[in-house]
């Protein structure tokens, strides 16, 4: 069994053990993304993602309980657009953790999202393009 763990070919099941705020601290020194959207992703994450996951056991999280997260979040009035990057930030986490073997599979599958609403285009009336224009 050791020699599986060594050559990587079995994952180490005390792995899931850690703490999702450990795992969300190594995540976060590893990546590489601008300036503009590391603040943000801060923002969201401090926001909506810490408070519900920080003590969760990354093995713990599951499909199920990610979906109530969201639920949550529109219960709390939270909006589509602020959700979906909340969740598209956990969701990279828990991809993260896929693939350094911390976690089997990402419970970030098949989630229900609430639709963000798409704004229909603006025109400007004659007399506001002719101002416009003059």
């Amino acid at each position: 069994m050791e020699t599986q763990f060594a050559r990587g070919s079995m994952r180490d099941p005390r792995a899931g053990e850690m703490a999702f705020h450990e795992w969300h601290a190594r995540w976060w020194q590893a990546r590489v993304v601008e300036p503009h959207t590391l603040r943000g992703d801060a923002s969201s994450i401090k926001n909506h993602v810490l408070p519900h996951w920080a003590d969760w056991e990354m093995r713990a999280v599951t499909r199920m309980e990610v979906q109530s997260w969201i639920r949550a979040l529109v219960e709390k009035g939270v909006g589509a657009s602020a959700i979906k990057r909340a969740y598209n930030l956990l969701s990279s986490i828990m991809r993260a953790a896929v693939d350094d073997d911390v976690i089997a599979v990402s419970p970030c599958r098949n989630i229900d999202l609430p639709q963000i609403a798409i704004k229909p285009p603006q025109w400007f009336t004659l007399d506001q393009a002719q101002s416009i224009i003059d």
